[in-house]
């Protein structure tokens, strides 16, 4: 194990993985966020309908559902799907079908967004 240290007029956060002649490859992460809508007197409709829902597969790590409510606007239930970019097209496609049981249910609406890091959006600007 590489080990290296610091003086006293030294940050010991500056030093780099570059100061060993490590490459570390960055694993590519994405982000889903599932959002939905629902109107408060569909609620029972709904919890059948997750209850009906596809299991995602293992590749995905989910945080959520988390719902809130707001009177005169409806119940609002959002999810956080993280995966490794490298299966982005499998990933949309599992929840896409995880979410077929709620659009059975009448005044549901949804909201899908991909999100990706900072530094991939970088990249794509030729910045980094």
């Amino acid at each position: 194990m590489a080990s290296r240290s610091c003086s006293a007029n030294e940050d010991s956060n500056s030093w780099r993985s570059a100061d060993f002649n490590l490459k570390i490859e960055r694993r590519r992460q994405m982000i889903v966020i599932g959002e939905f809508l629902w109107p408060p007197e569909k609620s029972t409709d709904i919890g059948k309908a997750l209850l009906e829902a596809t299991p995602l597969p293992d590749y995905i790590t989910t945080n959520g559902p988390y719902v809130s409510s707001s009177v005169g606007k409806g119940t609002r239930s959002i999810s956080i799907f993280e995966f490794d970019a490298s299966k982005v097209e499998d990933a949309l496609k599992a929840i896409g079908r995880r979410y077929v049981p709620y659009m059975r249910v009448p005044g549901f609406t949804y909201e899908i967004k991909v999100w990706t890091e900072a530094q991939d959006a970088l990249e794509i600007l030729g910045l980094a």
